[in-house]
C-alpha cells in the first residue's frame, strides 16, 4: 500500500533548517496535511531543473536492445594513385535502451498553502518570502520500499521503443608521389536525436551521443632514403546532445589540428625518433559532456627495432 504523502511530518526538521540559516520559526505549531499541501517533482538531469509529476510509477522490466544493420559497401584503386572506399548503411534498434534517468520524485512544501499558514503568524510579506524558498527545496525523496538508501535519488534505464537511421562513411586517400599523399574521410549519420515513446507511453527525446558530421584531412610524407616521415591532420566534429545518466547537455563543435614528424637517426638505423603533437593549436574543447578540456598534448617517442 503506497504511503500517504504528506511533508508536513517534516516540519520539526524544517524548523531546525530554517534556524540554521537565521529564520526562527519554532514557535510555530505544525500543520496539518489540510493545511499545507505536498507537491511532487521529478528532477530532469539535462536541465538541473523539477518538473512537475502526479506520482511516482513503477517501471516495467528492461527488454534488450536488439540491433539490426544492413550495409553495402565499395573499395577501389583506380590507376594506381587514388584509394576510394564509401560505406552506406541502414540501422534499426528495437526496444532501444536511453541513458539513465532519475525515476524517484521528490516531495515539497506547496508555496500557497504554505504562504497561507504562515501568514497566520507573520507579516504577509515575510510569509510569503519564506515559503517562496522552502517550496523550492527537496523536503523528502519518494523511494520504493526496497531501496537500499531511502534518501537517494534513483536513476534508472527504459526501454524507448524503435529507432531507425540512415549512415554512410566515405575515405578516400591519393599518392601524389612516391613520398607524398593525402587522405580525407567523412562520416555521416542521418539522425542523432530520436523522437520515441518510451515504456510507459510516454513521448520522449533520446539522442544518440555522437555527432551527425565527422571529417578528417591529412598531408602525410615519407622518405625512406633520409630516414624523414611527418603529417599534418585536421579533425572537424558538429555538435551533438548527449544523455548519459549525470552526463547530460551539448558537446560543442570542434576543429582540432594534429601534427607529427619522425627521424630514423643516421648513426643508428633501427631507431626512430618521434615528436607527436595533439591539438597544435591549443583549441580548448570538450568530446563528452562531464570530460575534461583537452588542451595541446605533446608526445615524443623512441623507437627501436631488433
Amino acid at each position: 500500500a503506497w504511503l500517504p504523502l504528506d511533508v508536513t511530518l517534516l516540519w520539526p526538521v524544517l524548523l531546525d533548517t530554517l534556524a540554521g540559516w537565521g529564520v526562527d520559526l519554532r514557535g510555530i505549531p505544525a500543520p496539518s496535511a489540510s493545511q499545507v499541501g505536498t507537491n511532487l517533482g521529478l528532477l530532469d538531469i539535462a536541465t538541473e531543473r523539477f518538473g512537475p509529476v502526479s506520482g511516482a510509477s513503477d517501471l516495467p522490466p528492461l527488454s534488450p536492445t536488439i540491433a539490426n544493420m544492413v550495409e553495402l559497401g565499395y573499395r577501389g584503386l583506380w590507376n594506381d594513385w587514388l584509394r576510394v572506399g564509401i560505406d552506406v548503411y541502414r540501422g534499426w534498434k528495437n526496444d532501444f535502451v536511453g541513458g539513465e534517468r532519475v525515476e524517484t520524485p521528490n516531495a515539497f512544501f506547496d508555496e500557497a498553502s504554505l504562504a497561507s499558514y504562515l501568514g497566520n503568524f507573520l507579516p504577509p510579506a515575510s510569509a510569503d518570502q519564506i515559503a517562496s524558498i522552502v517550496a523550492q527545496v527537496p523536503a523528502a525523496t519518494v523511494t520504493p520500499q526496497e531501496a537500499r538508501d531511502l534518501y537517494d535519488v534513483l536513476v534508472s534505464y527504459r526501454n524507448f521503443g524503435n529507432v531507425k537511421y540512415w549512415g554512410a562513411d566515405v575515405e578516400v586517400g591519393a599518392a601524389l608521389g612516391p613520398s607524398l599523399t593525402l587522405h580525407g574521410t567523412y562520416s555521416w549519420t542521418s539522425d542523432n536525436v530520436f523522437a520515441v515513446v518510451n515504456a510507459l507511453g510516454e513521448p520522449d527525446t533520446i539522442p544518440l551521443n555522437a555527432p551527425k558530421h565527422r571529417a578528417s584531412f591529412a598531408v602525410r610524407y615519407r622518405n625512406e632514403t633520409f630516414g624523414l616521415e611527418g603529417e599534418l591532420r585536421t579533425r572537424v566534429v558538429s555538435a551533438f546532445p548527449v544523455q548519459s545518466g549525470v552526463y547530460a547537455g551539448t558537446v560543442e563543435a570542434y576543429e582540432v589540428v594534429d601534427a607529427s614528424v619522425g627521424y630514423r637517426l643516421p648513426f643508428a638505423d633501427r631507431v626512430t625518433l618521434t615528436l607527436s603533437a595533439t591539438n597544435v593549436l591549443d583549441n580548448r574543447h570538450r568530446e563528452f559532456v562531464g570530460a575534461p578540456q583537452i588542451g595541446r598534448l605533446l608526445l615524443l617517442r623512441a623507437r627501436a627495432e631488433l
